[in-house]
């Protein structure tokens, strides 16, 4: 068995203590379900929950219309932090950004069924990919996406756009894939995008990407490290909200019980600029 040298170790319990330190989640409210029925029965969506996973094309055939919808309902435009999340808002008002999407998205997915991660995406105009330490820095350009676990497996799909991660062959594209082949230049969708904006500009962006990480400055989620030093009126403008089960789902998806870790290495530390999960990766994660 493998173990980290001491230093590293140190290095490492400080981020995953900060992390479980921020630790939220997204569920369901009551007043979540009753808006979103709301918007299920204006938008006239018909798909039963106890039918929707009857097979990939009911899948997929829902999600497609969730996403076709939130993209036309939710204008874009900035809303208050604190309006994050609030559904009822998003029913009344009908505005927000690209994570204001993402989260109405991943509360139908809680609502139908579906596992998802949340996915922060961090990039500049350089070409350059930026680093971990790219997320402390101010008005760092950035994107929210959504995964959503399919019977197929993992399927990204965009925000800002109708870009549903489906290949010409029908097989589903996580974000990593989308990522790789937007740089290689060799992505094939199903279908292509008709409507909204893409976040991606070929040869200008080159973007990292974090799991579970909705924002760097805590206003959307009320941590816990953000109330406490708020409360010795300490301002903290780039504490990050996590969502650790949106890590986790990377690491528990690969690991086999009788195969153990791809490769038989069961931890491999990984250097900060290959955009991992939260900065710290299991080599299973490979993001």
């Amino acid at each position: 068995m493998r173990f980290w040298p001491p230093g590293k170790s140190l290095l490492i319990s400080i981020p995953l203590t900060f992390l479980f330190w921020n630790n939220r989640s997204i569920s369901l409210s009551a007043s979540d379900q009753h808006y979103l029925q709301a918007f299920i029965k204006e938008w006239k969506i018909t798909g039963k929950k106890d039918l929707v996973h009857k097979d990939f094309n009911s899948e997929i055939g829902l999600l497609k219309d969730l996403q076709q919808h939130i993209l036309a309902s939710i204008s874009h435009k900035e809303i208050a932090p604190e309006r994050f999340g609030n559904t009822a808002w998003y029913f009344q008002n009908r505005q927000g950004f690209c994570y204001d999407r993402a989260a109405l998205l991943e509360k139908f997915c809680l609502l139908y069924g579906f596992p998802f991660r949340h996915a922060y995406l961090y990039y500049d105009s350089s070409g350059k990919r930026p680093d971990v330490f790219s997320l402390f820095k101010p008005k760092l350009s950035s994107h929210a996406m959504v995964e959503v676990k399919t019977c197929k497996g993992w399927m990204v799909m965009d925000t800002n756009s109708d870009l549903v991660g489906l290949s010409e062959k029908g097989e589903v594209v996580n974000l990593a894939q989308l990522r790789a082949e937007l740089l290689s230049g060799s992505l094939r969708l199903q279908d292509s995008i008709t409507c909204g904006a893409f976040f991606y500009k070929p040869g200008k962006t080159n973007f990292a990407f974090v799991y579970g990480l909705y924002s760097r400055h805590g206003n959307f989620f009320s941590g816990t490290s953000g109330s406490h030093h708020a409360s010795m009126g300490v301002s903290w403008f780039h504490i990050p909200d996590y969502i650790i089960s949106g890590c986790s789902f990377k690491v528990f998806e690969h690991i086999d019980k009788k195969k153990g870790f791809p490769g038989g290495k069961p931890f491999q530390y990984v250097p900060f600029g290959q955009a991992g999960c939260c900065s710290l990766r299991l080599e299973v994660m490979a993001l």
